[in-house]
């Protein structure tokens, strides 16, 4: 006869909430990488824009093209502050998601040793 364990499915519980903190995990680091991703292609951008108005500096242009592209530039400026607060948002929440996997992963190590 096999011995069977009263409280299994607590463990299996917890077993498989540990397994969603984990998923919940990834998820947030996959949302955080692509949110530095997108903040180093607008820097890129804005590096571009840069040289850009330098190039059309040197050469003639008119000061309303360059003012054009100077209001652009602030506004790809204000968008790269906006990434910024993102990327510190989801920074966050992964430190909060890896917090629960931690607390779900000692949960479960708790209930699988009382067996």
């Amino acid at each position: 006869m096999r011995f069977r364990y009263s409280l299994q499915k607590i463990v299996d519980l917890k077993s498989t909430e540990k397994t969603q903190a984990e998923w919940i995990l990834s998820t947030a680091v996959h949302r955080l990488k692509e949110e530095e991703a997108f903040l180093s292609e607008l820097q890129c951008e804005k590096s571009d824009l840069q040289d850009e108005i330098t190039n059309k500096a040197v050469n003639q242009t008119t000061v309303s093209e360059l003012i054009l592209f100077q209001n652009y530039l602030s506004h790809i400026d204000g968008r790269i502050i906006g990434k910024r607060t993102d990327i510190r948002c989801a920074e966050q929440h992964v430190s909060e998601r890896r917090v629960q996997l931690s607390a779900k992963m000692t949960e479960e190590k708790i209930w699988a040793r009382a067996r």
